[in-house]
């Protein structure tokens, strides 16, 4: 039995030979290394295969493995797992997730696990949007993980409403997800806004990412990917249209979001930064802006807000 070793210096039993159809990563910086292996299957569903943003969550996690021992960690729409994979391989707690519809992507995410000596990861079955008894039931988390989730708009919202209820559970987690910038009219700002959710636009050369080959791999290619941190706000006065700087994020009563250093100079894809930044000089210059208006939005949020409970509990 052929043994490998992960960034703690700890021997994983691997059986050898690997299976052909798996494809191999291997996140490197100095005399650190780790290797992870994953299986794909071609297959009409999507999370059977590894999908760009995969490839740069997952180096964003190899990036910060040093602060990820003891962390728990959830990964939502998993499939073949591999920011999870390298996630529990630096020494986090991590529970896998898919769509409890989706048996086939559960399989994935357990053969990923076997296949990387991880037998006592759970894997749950978890349907965005909806709150289920292992919804309810889960253990306290730090970190959720998603990459690729923001592929269809039609899912967008029942994202952030799992999202927004696992933060309420949580206060202090935050939700790290990459995605692929397919259409310049896709926002979340909004949505963002009626969950009482904030955001930071990550940079990917702050990680090592902003190559068109990670990993030992030929991903991400020249695919737009972009990556942003997700937290509960601290208040239900929080902009609408989130300040995006990675350094600072600050927020003042009459919901004008500031810059304390110049944004990054791309648009977000789903967090468009420039857009939010002319926003910021429309807004400085409209003495006349409608805070009552606001205040009759907060109020049909949170009657949405109820609604959605209301009816979830129901289903249970």
């Amino acid at each position: 039995m052929a043994s490998r070793q992960d960034v703690a210096g700890r021997d994983w039993p691997v059986a050898e030979p690997r299976p052909p159809w798996a494809r191999r990563y291997r996140f490197e910086e100095g005399p650190a290394a780790l290797v992870v292996d994953v299986l794909e299957v071609l297959d009409s569903q999507y999370g059977l295969y590894v999908w760009p943003c995969a490839v740069v969550l997952a180096q964003y996690l190899w990036a910060h493995r040093r602060s990820l021992p003891g962390k728990r960690v959830l990964e939502i729409g998993a499939g073949v797992s591999l920011p999870g994979v390298v996630a529990a391989r630096c020494g986090a707690q991590v529970m896998l997730s898919d769509s409890e519809e989706l048996t086939q992507c559960l399989q994935s995410c357990r053969s990923s696990c076997l296949l990387n000596c991880l037998p006592c990861v759970p894997v749950l079955g978890l349907t965005w949007g909806r709150v289920s008894p292992q919804l309810l039931s889960l253990a306290p988390i730090d970190i959720i993980l998603g990459s690729d989730v923001f592929f269809d708009p039609k899912d967008f919202e029942d994202i952030l409403t799992t999202i927004y209820f696992l933060l309420e559970k949580n206060p202090h987690a935050q939700f790290w997800t990459t995605y692929q910038v397919r259409s310049a009219d896709w926002s979340i700002e909004a949505l963002l806004y009626k969950w009482n959710l904030k955001s930071i636009h990550v940079p990917l050369h702050s990680f090592g990412a902003d190559k068109e080959h990670l990993a030992s791999s030929s991903m991400p290619g020249r695919h737009t990917i972009e990556m942003m941190i997700i937290s509960l706000a601290q208040s239900e006065g929080t902009s609408l249209y989130s300040t995006l700087d990675f350094s600072t994020r600050t927020e003042n009563p009459s919901r004008r979001s500031t810059y304390k250093s110049q944004p990054p100079s791309v648009g977000g894809g789903l967090l468009d930064l420039d857009r939010d930044l002319d926003l910021e000089r429309d807004l400085e210059t409209d003495e006349d802006f409608d805070l009552d208006l606001l205040a009759d939005l907060d109020l049909e949020v949170e009657r949405d807000r109820e609604r959605v409970r209301d009816r979830d509990l129901d289903r249970l």
